[in-house]
């Protein structure tokens, strides 16, 4: 995840085992632990939030919904003068 190898973990294991006492060891790795499990959940909904906005733009306006500047709406035209003399032609 973060590109250690094995001689740079070995490292930090001896350093951690040199400055803290022994009998605190057992609280500072479960709070390592909380700490890390906390980092991946934040890290996981970052990358959640990116895609969901990644996706949001790609997507096109057409599948969104309707347009209802375009007359696809709810909205009902009125008829015009138009419309209704050419349906009075017809008959």
């Amino acid at each position: 995840m973060f590109g250690l190898g094995i001689w740079e973990i070995l490292l930090i294991l001896m350093a951690v085992i040199i400055f803290i006492k022994p009998e605190d060891l057992p609280g500072f790795f479960r709070k390592a632990g909380y700490l890390y499990g906390n980092l991946r959940r934040y890290n996981r909904e970052v990358t959640r939030k990116i895609r969901e906005i990644e996706y949001d733009i790609r997507t096109p306006p057409e599948t969104a919904g309707p347009d209802i500047t375009k007359g696809n709406g709810p909205e009902k035209k009125e008829k015009t003068k138009r419309t209704q003399k050419h349906k009075t032609d017809r008959s």
